[in-house]
């Protein structure tokens, strides 16, 4: 398996619902349904969400109020695949859900932006701070959640940086030429780039589809 190294673009998201946001202070109990289409641990984002933003919000609500919180945590496509989980916050599915914009070109193509710059740093932090200066230069990436998907967008995470790994051995790019590949929507044009047959996928279908021929090769991220 050969593996070529992609710089790292911002992908992770949490956004809550406008229900639970605008209702929360007047209960003194709450349980709230949290998930992401990606599953807890191969996702480095899913990861962060289970570990730490749940005990986090359960701490602090114990230490800073009154009140009391419970999570039904869903991860894996649970409750909403990869696809699906900005649209299960807006319809109240999901009370908070975090997912990767790569899986909404159309209604998210702008919040994509990273996937489209030539080049990108290597540190996560370093990265982080170039992104949110831009959504803190253009106040309508944050209030279009708000708007028009009924939910605020609570922050922003990152993936490590992308790998490309196939069954067979190459050395050039022009080894790639015809390969069949996986991808998750707007890293597909890397693949075209390169002479390769770009396949529109996901984490949780990924080991299948190398089983099953499906493709031969997956632009992933080594931590999956």
């Amino acid at each position: 398996m050969m593996f070529l190294n992609k710089s790292t673009v911002v992908g992770g998201v949490v956004a809550a619902g406008m229900v639970f946001a605008a209702g929360a202070a007047s209960a003194d109990d709450f349980t709230l349904r949290i998930g992401a289409g990606h599953p807890n641990g191969p996702a480095v984002y899913v990861a962060d969400v289970a570990n730490y933003f749940v005990p986090e919000v359960k701490r602090r609500v114990s230490e800073e109020t009154s009140h009391t919180i419970e999570f039904v945590e869903a991860y894996g496509g649970a409750i909403a695949g990869v696809a699906e989980t900005l649209e299960s916050v807006q319809n109240g599915i999901l009370d908070i859900g975090a997912y990767c914009f790569c899986f909404e070109p159309a209604k998210l193509f702008l919040h994509n932006f990273p996937y489209y710059a030539p080049f990108g740093p290597q540190d996560s932090e370093q990265e982080m701070q170039a992104v949110r200066a831009v959504y803190d230069a253009n106040p309508w990436l944050t209030e279009v959640f708000e708007k028009d998907y009924g939910q605020k967008l609570l922050g922003l995470h990152g993936w490590d940086n992308y790998h490309l790994g196939t069954k067979d051995p190459w050395d050039t790019m022009a080894d790639l030429k015809g390969v069949k590949i996986g991808g998750a929507g707007p890293n597909l044009p890397w693949l075209e780039y390169a002479g390769a047959v770009p396949v529109q996928s996901t984490l949780p279908e990924g080991y299948l589809s190398l089983s099953t021929g499906v493709y031969d090769g997956w632009l992933m991220f080594p931590s999956a």
